[in-house]
């Protein structure tokens, strides 16, 4: 049987009421909240009957797995990158504001209202290793038209944009 210690008490609160009715007179002070859409496109996955349809000289040694984990990762990419440009704050450190800069600097008129990101957006922000195998990932990824390629100025940047089908992460 356990000991039981007669000096202990249980302390209650009687000042605090559990529910405050409004007063009498008080004005409405609510504020309606507008938030911005911040939602995200991301690129499905491909299915195997879209991995058959793919011409084997695109593929080469590409995997169905490899494909999938690309997609993944350019995902990932796209929702740092926008997560980025969407929560601007001066309160950023260096390192991010330089990221914003560079980000807004990639945009142009070709790419209003699209998600893209670029090889460099790749190399930094996943953990993809950027070889032949990533490029032929995109080849493929553009063959099943996720993913269209956008040139523009400056002349050497490629972008890779989410074609507008695909679904929305949150």
């Amino acid at each position: 049987m356990p000991k039981t210690n007669p000096k202990t008490t249980v302390k209650t609160n009687a000042n605090v009421r559990p529910t405050q009715e409004p007063r009498v007179g008080a004005k409405n002070t609510t504020k309606k909240v507008v938030l911005k859409d911040t939602s995200i496109p991301s690129i499905s996955f491909i299915t195997t009957e879209e991995f058959a349809s793919i011409p084997h000289y695109m593929l080469g040694r590409l995997t169905y797995e490899v494909i999938n984990r690309a997609i993944a990762d350019f995902n990932r990419t796209i929702a740092t990158k926008y997560k980025i440009i969407n929560n601007y704050s001066t309160k950023y450190c260096d390192e991010d504001l330089r990221k914003y800069a560079a980000y807004k600097e990639q945009e142009n008129s070709e790419t209003d209202g699209q998600y893209f990101c670029t090889i460099n957006d790749l190399k930094d922000l996943s953990d993809l290793k950027l070889d032949i195998t990533i490029r032929k990932a995109i080849i493929c990824l553009r063959h099943c038209k996720r993913v269209k390629e956008i040139r523009g100025n400056p002349p050497k940047l490629i972008r890779y944009a989410i074609v507008k089908s695909t679904t929305f992460m949150d």
